[in-house]
């Protein structure tokens, strides 16, 4: 049997509930309503210019692939391209770090939505990880 403080803060009696501090109402999830316009840029993608238009055809490009390739066509374009690319095998290191990028990205599924929907911007805050 509990007794004492410890007890009666285990209760569900009104007057012991936790108040909110300085009478202010909590808000999860953003702003309280009214205010959406007060605070421009708090919401969505963080760092994200709503007129900026995202490029999202590069890392297509780069493995020489279209965005409506399964993940089978887009695994065989990587492959015979870091063949081809290997810096062992006399290829340009730099075009092979850029395929090896487009297929870390394109190659996970997560990954490849986050980048069809904000580009690399996206994956750079937060987005497929």
């Amino acid at each position: 049997e509990r007794t004492g403080r410890a007890w009666k803060e285990s209760t569900s009696h009104p007057t012991l509930q936790p108040r909110v501090p300085y009478g202010f109402p909590m808000f999860f999830g953003g702003l309280p309503p009214g205010f959406e316009d007060a605070m421009p840029g708090m919401g969505g993608m963080p760092g994200r210019r709503s007129g900026k238009k995202v490029d999202t055809q590069k890392l297509y490009d780069a493995l020489g692939v279209n965005k409506t390739d399964s993940p089978d066509v887009i695994k065989k374009a990587y492959r015979k391209l870091a063949v081809r690319l290997h810096p062992d095998k006399g290829g340009d290191p730099e075009k092979f770090k850029e395929v090896q990028r487009a297929f870390d990205i394109l190659g996970d599924e997560r990954k490849r939505e986050v980048y069809d929907k904000y580009g690399e911007e996206g994956l750079e805050n937060g987005g497929g990880d």
